[in-house]
């Protein structure tokens, strides 16, 4: 907590030296006809900065801080367009979009260590946005995944799936939401990644080692999960959406609400999801297959000439079942219910949403503050989160209230790092991350640690340990 109190404060202090402002303006036009173009989302990645041209084609972004930065330009039926800018001065642009028979997803790509142009970046980064993966027919966020090149996935039952790249997975691929590492028990058989598929805008993939930005366990590569962007200022939205499966008639509901105000943004979401047996191709509906999902997000961010502070605040609750059993000489299933009594079960019917045994519940609460500060040589990004990730699972029918499972997993992430600017056009980032986790065994069996205590009939230990502080230096050059 010391550190902690001693960065914030060294932040905090360097405001003083962003105490000159300078304004962004420009114009946009159509590189053939020479027309202004409305309607042009021009976004700041380092001031988490949108707005729009007017009728006229013109924009403005004020009270900024000098340096080096990205600026990008995004239009339907054109060519997304990123500039780097040095702002030493109130600087005024003059942009051309190329028309694009199909627009092309040309993105600021945020998964490595600083905001940079995909076209330059020493890893290789692909991207899928929502609008991609919310029209395929999956019931997670990693099966729909799944369609970018080099990436599979394994799935041990409805909503559970892993994501594998270029043959490795598990423990061998970190995942990211925001910047900051997910931890959940993304190592177990019958667990998947606790993240809402309705709150995520895009997803990054990093192929290749990531181990000297993430951490060692990146071999295989890095999948970042990123919320929307915040509106341009003044402006309001408010969205809807539902989509329905026939296989296990899966029925999702999405409702978010966002806006802008001058220096502050908002966004909140709730989103639910109800699933029942899913149906097997050879042999009819599998029973005890279903799951249940209602998730909520909250975003609220500030703007400032010096940089942005942000916080995000999330809930992932899923119940799933477990289908277990054997069918009989007809093809049906024979289990026990929750009271004990012998049921047969229609492989010909749909049998509703109910949840039985065995199942698991999953309760992730993920908090994260962003904080970036621009000073002269470059920018700071101090980043905390706390996440906590529990998981019951209940194994006997008869004892439906008593977990047979029932691991917590609390952990505290930490990144800070200093982005100089460009010099001889090179890129210097120094910085490092740190995690600390407590394993924590509720349930009638341990799952970690391997050992256990024994009294009175109840089982459980807790550990308490510091898993891994990751120093990273990083280089880069611009290629162009």
């Amino acid at each position: 907590m010391r550190l902690f109190c001693v960065l914030l404060m060294f932040i905090s202090g360097i405001y003083s030296s962003a105490s000159a402002q300078y304004a962004l303006s420009g114009l946009v036009t159509d590189a053939l006809t020479g027309q202004a173009l409305s309607n042009v989302v021009v976004y700041l990645p380092e001031f988490q900065l949108t707005t729009q041209t007017t009728d006229a084609g013109y924009f403005q972004f004020n009270d900024l801080h000098s340096g080096s930065f990205l600026v990008e330009f995004k239009a339907s039926a054109y060519h997304n367009r990123i500039e780097e800018i040095e702002l030493d001065a109130t600087t005024h642009l003059l942009v051309q979009l190329q028309p694009a028979v199909k627009e092309c997803h040309e993105v600021i790509v945020t998964g490595v260590s600083r905001n940079a142009n995909a076209a330059i970046s020493p890893l290789q980064v692909q991207t899928l946005q929502s609008a991609q993966f919310m029209r395929l027919t999956s019931s997670s966020l990693v099966e729909a995944v799944a369609v970018m090149p080099g990436v599979s996935t394994r799935s041990t039952g409805s909503a559970i799936a892993k994501p594998i790249i270029r043959g490795l997975g598990a423990n061998r691929i970190i995942t990211l939401t925001n910047g900051i590492r997910q931890e959940g028990q993304q190592w177990g058989e019958e667990h998947g990644i606790e993240i809402d598929e309705y709150a995520i805008d895009r997803v990054e993939l990093i192929k290749g080692p990531g181990s000297l930005l993430y951490g060692s366990d990146g071999i295989a590569g890095v999948l970042h999960f990123l919320t929307p962007k915040a509106l341009p200022a003044g402006a309001m939205q408010s969205k809807l959406l539902t989509n329905y499966q026939s296989n296990h008639h899966l029925i999702g509901t999405s409702l978010s609400t966002a806006g802008a105000k001058k220096q502050f943004q908002w966004q909140a979401q709730l989103s639910s999801k109800l699933a029942g047996d899913y149906r097997n191709a050879a042999d009819g509906y599998v029973t005890n297959s279903g799951f249940r999902e209602l998730n909520a997000t909250l975003f609220l961010g500030l703007t400032k000439k010096w940089g942005f502070s942000q916080v995000h605040l999330s809930s992932f609750n899923q119940l799933v079942n477990l289908p277990e059993g054997e069918r009989d000489s007809l093809g049906h299933f024979n289990y026990l219910d929750l009271n004990g009594i012998v049921r047969t079960a229609d492989p010909l019917h749909f049998s509703g949403y109910a949840i039985g045994a065995p199942h698991q519940e999953i309760h992730h609460l993920k908090l994260v503050a962003n904080q970036s500060v621009i000073v002269k040589k470059g920018n700071w990004l101090l980043d905390l989160a706390f996440q906590s990730n529990q998981r019951k699972e209940i194994s006997e029918v008869m004892a439906a209230q008593t977990p047979y499972l029932f691991f917590e997993l609390n952990t505290f992430n930490t990144n800070l790092r200093f982005n100089f600017r460009k010099q001889n056009g090179w890129y210097h980032t120094l910085g490092f991350g740190g995690m600390y986790q407590i394993n924590t065994n509720h349930g009638l069996k341990a799952m970690i640690p391997n050992h256990q205590l024994l009294d009175a009939g109840v089982y459980g230990i807790t550990q308490k340990k510091w898993n891994q502080w990751n120093w990273i230096f990083g280089l880069r050059v611009d290629q162009r």
